[in-house]
């Protein structure tokens, strides 16, 4: 069987069954450090909790409030909760489980998920290939096993594996396509790619389109019949192009709002140039080892983003050695068409040397490309070259396989005339490769098990959540803002209602719209002045007493607990600002850095959800007299006073709103309602339709409509055919058309 045919050979329902639960317990077995189910803990790594909390508004905001607030008040100042770089709220493999299984389990079972889903794509792209079992399991098992696809969760970055089980189906898409299998082959790869959109981290798309470009120049070409000429199939590489266009139209509700408010998302700096040696990274994929201390092969701190580990080196060495070896006997190539081989060779020296720092058209779109320079930590594209190393790996394990054990080319010589002697060799042979390649496998799938870091699964903080909730408990009607150190605990916070001040993450945080009401700033940013701390913050780990007595902070002793060894943890200052409140023009106007506290005036009647905030202040009839809350002025804001819209504010990048001149109370109300959020899902939901009906063939019914109406009858002359217009005579196109086959389907029992 070619691997170009676009027939597969025949599956028994039976057989795909039983290799899909294989690797399905092969995904089971890989997660299963992970799946302490039923216990109060998360998943491991600083960063975890931060970029799950998706999760946490899934799991307790959305059944708590019967719908999902599109505004997350309880980090710093605020941030969008669906159309931020950190949500995946719209993928289900990330945001199902914790809706129906709670935080703690549903994030567990998102992973496992993920796993399965990882493991199937690598069996359904090997499928596509035209692989015998051997290879499907074989590039299944080494996709879930791959170093850096759970590396990342040393530090937490749960996004960066989810987004990962979702790489081997964009390319089963694309062998479809170019293989002539058409609109469930488009409608998989919009799919996939969109999914890939929405994980919650921005990074990969581009690292994928450029891929889909890459491979697709390879794919492209095909010889023509009985010729070496090659030809350029125009159709299916319109029909990769209308598969990344569904795509991002797709993906509108995340991305629109995203690209559109470029400036109002927090800006990340890309790390100091790092080349990389290419020996030491193409080693890295061959290589269990977790400690590379002092060898140069990363940037200090970042060894999970180089583990990427997916086959030992014995075991890619022999499967070349015995390619070597057929190719001699044989005395022809491995396949008869290798365009695919050749666009999976393409993508990884692409990325590879992308994430070597040593690609020269990378580092052109650094330089040139607006935003470009946010894509840093350019190692993690290594998840898509390890991807591709794994299926060239598979791809000729499989030639191997079938040559040597499934129609031995030896079967012919003189020596193997016996068919003991025969069946006796490919018993050897076979047992043999699936040994060795068990063993192999099992050394990849193993490093799941094997911890580095806070690898696996752990509780909260206690003391911090213990302190945080004494605060909520001591002052359970008050909007609460609490500084701290670090942001590794994030759930007890969001729990509690209260807001963490301070994320220490140089990634992403939103930012206000420029002032246009004060010349100064309300924004903290990562040194504040003092002035602009909140009412409390966190001691024992996060700051020490010399600290927090310089900024004004004094212990309160009724937050000790059982796990601060004594010591209060929760220390309160005076001067601080109110949630909200009133300050006139004038006085805005004589400041130019910070407006002191001593300006303003407290508001106590606020009614604040998440989402939406409604306050009762008094105007004045000789003053203007401004109101404010502390959120941060992302665009979609909107005030509204006494029902009717008013002009929105930004006082030193908050939301604030200018009352008329009236000696009468006023009822403010500021709610979130992103605008391009809104255009962006419409987008998408018309896209979703439009993909439905597309793979549903609606769009023949019209064109058999707009068809001319012609009917063939042979002449009595000679038997030739001719056409007759105006005369209607219907005929059903063939299977080959109807969309689920492909362009040319082959003959019949093929």
């Amino acid at each position: 069987m070619s691997l170009s045919s676009k027939s597969l050979p025949d599956l028994k329902p039976l057989q795909i069954v039983l290799e899909i639960l294989f690797v399905v317990l092969v995904a089971i077995f890989a997660v299963s450090p992970f799946l302490d189910l039923g216990q109060p803990t998360r998943l491991g790594g600083i960063e975890s909790e931060y970029l799950t909390r998706s999760a946490y508004s899934l799991a307790v905001v959305l059944p708590e409030k019967g719908y999902l607030p599109l505004w997350q008040p309880y980090l710093e100042r605020g941030d969008p909760l669906m159309e931020n770089p950190v949500s995946f709220a719209f993928n289900p493999l990330a945001s199902l489980p914790p809706l129906f299984f709670g935080l703690y389990d549903g994030m567990k079972i998102s992973l496992l998920l993920a796993a399965i889903c990882a493991g199937i794509g690598g069996w359904a792209l090997a499928r596509v290939l035209g692989l015998s079992w051997f290879g499907r399991l074989l590039i299944a098992c080494l996709v879930i096993g791959k170093g850096n696809f759970h590396a990342y969760l040393v530090e937490g970055h749960f996004p960066l594996v989810i987004v990962q089980a979702f790489f081997p189906w964009i390319f089963t898409a694309l062998v479809s396509i170019f293989k002539g299998y058409r609109r469930w082959a488009v409608a998989l790869l919009i799919v996939s790619f969109v999914f890939v959109f929405w994980s919650g981290i921005p990074w990969y798309p581009p690292a994928i389109l450029l891929s889909i470009g890459i491979f697709s120049l390879f794919g492209m070409f095909v010889r023509a019949s009985g010729t070496q000429r090659l030809q350029v199939q125009w159709k299916h590489v319109g029909r990769v192009i209308a598969g990344v266009v569904g795509a991002l139209l797709l993906s509108a509700a995340l991305m629109l709002p995203l690209m559109t408010k470029g400036d109002n998302i927090g800006q990340s700096s890309v790390e100091e140039d790092f080349r990389a040696d290419i020996g030491g990274i193409l080693g890295s994929f061959f290589s269990s080892e977790k400690d590379y201390t002092g060898s140069g092969l990363y940037p200090q701190g970042f060894a999970y983003s180089y583990y990427n580990y997916m086959s030992p080196i014995w075991y890619a060495a022999l499967i070349a050695a015995l390619s070597l070896i057929v190719v001699l006997l044989s005395r022809k190539r491995l396949f008869e068409d290798a365009r695919f081989f050749w666009g999976f060779l393409a993508v990884f020296i692409f990325t590879m040397l992308w994430g070597a720092g040593q690609n020269p058209l990378i580092e052109l779109f650094y330089r040139t490309i607006p935003y470009a320079s946010q894509f840093r930590h350019v190692e993690r594209v290594f998840a898509i070259s390890s991807l591709m190393l794994i299926v060239m790996l598979g791809m000729v394990a499989d030639a191997v396989w079938r040559y040597l054990v499934q129609a031995p080319l030896w079967a012919k010589r003189s020596w193997a005339g016996n068919r003991y002697v025969k069946m006796a060799l490919r018993a050897v042979l076979g047992i043999g490769l699936l040994l060795v390649s068990a063993v192999a496998v099992y050394d990849v799938v193993l490093q799941w098990h094997i911890s580095w870091g806070e690898f696996f699964t752990q509780p909260e903080d206690q003391m911090e959540d213990a302190c945080v909730t004494w605060l909520r408990e001591t002052y359970p009607d008050r909007e609460l803002s609490l500084w701290t150190l670090d942001y590794k605990n994030i759930y007890t916070y969001l729990r509690n209602r209260v807001r963490h001040a301070w994320v220490a993450s140089d990634f992403y945080h939103a930012e206000g719209l420029p002032s246009t009401i004060f010349d100064g700033s309300m924004q903290r940013g990562e040194v504040p002045p003092t002035e602009l701390l909140p009412e409390f913050a966190i001691g024992i780990t996060h700051y020490d007493d010399s600290w927090l007595a310089g900024h004004g902070y004094v212990p309160m002793e009724a937050s000790i607990n059982p796990y601060t060894d004594g010591r209060p943890c929760i220390y309160q200052r005076e001067g601080a600002y109110s949630y909200a409140w009133t300050t006139t023009l004038a006085q805005l106007d004589q400041y130019t850095d910070f407006l002191p506290v001593t300006e303003t005036t407290p508001i106590d009647r606020v009614i604040r959800d998440y989402d939406r905030i409604g306050i009762l202040a008094q105007a004045s009839p000789d003053q203007d007299v401004v109101v404010t809350v502390s959120e941060v002025a992302y665009p979609g804001w909107e005030a509204f006073i006494n029902g009717a819209p008013a002009r929105i504010e930004s006082l030193g990048g908050q939301v604030a709103v200018v009352l008329p001149r009236s000696d009468q109370y006023y009822t403010v109300m500021f709610r979130y309602l992103p605008d391009r959020f809104f255009l962006g899902s419409i987008i998408t939901l018309i896209t979703a339709v439009v993909c439905i009906l597309y793979l549903l063939n609606v769009d023949r019914l019209f064109r058999r409509r707009a068809s001319p109406s012609v009917v063939i009858s042979e002449s009595a002359s000679g038997g030739d055919s001719e056409l007759k217009p105006g005369l209607v005579q219907q005929h059903e196109p063939p299977a080959s058309q109807t969309g689920d086959q492909p362009d040319s389907a082959p003959p019949e029992g093929r």
